[in-house]
């Protein structure tokens, strides 16, 4: 059993924008230090084989790219009630996604009790195009917002890796 706080990653690195979850969850792990109450997750495309990991902890940061009609780059974070979470018909299992898997974690009462995701609005997801500009530069925005949110939940934390001039 976990119960702690899980920082879940999201994307896939090889469709340009969309891997941004995955850069700032790497970033965060590499340069802060947290303690054992604090599991990192590389959720890639996985769905609803993430349901176990959504409903065993009591807090769940999710690092995600999003679409909201923004400008590409745009750092955003939603709390529960902002956040899709619905089942919809699909043709295939493997068309299921994250909105799904807290559908069904909802409907199982099985919601963390803290819940937010940090997102960046992407400009490009195409395979094998490198990460635009206007997302890997909102990669420090994605980290501070989410240490932000994780130290506002008591979450102890502390940066390894010096801030370098101009961040």
């Amino acid at each position: 059993m976990n119960k702690g706080v899980v920082v879940l990653g999201l994307g896939n690195p090889l469709m340009g924008d969309d891997g941004a979850g995955l850069a700032a969850l790497e970033c965060i792990r590499r340069d802060f230090e947290f303690g054992p109450d604090v599991q990192f997750e590389d959720g890639g495309t996985l769905g609803l084989s993430l349901l176990p990991i959504v409903e065993d902890c009591a807090g769940l940061l999710v690092l995600d790219a999003v679409r909201f009609g923004r400008a590409a780059g745009t750092v955003v974070e939603l709390d529960q009630p902002d956040i899709s979470m619905y089942l919809a018909l699909k043709t295939s299992p493997h068309q299921t996604g994250f909105r799904e898997t807290l559908a069904l974690a909802r409907m199982r009462s099985r919601l963390p009790a803290r819940l937010c995701v940090v997102g960046v609005e992407v400009e490009a997801v195409d395979f094998g195009a490198p990460m635009s500009l206007a997302v890997s530069s909102a990669i420090p925005l994605m980290i501070d917002s989410a240490i932000t949110r994780l130290v506002e939940w008591g979450i102890r934390c502390r940066r390894l890796i010096p801030e370098r001039p101009g961040e």
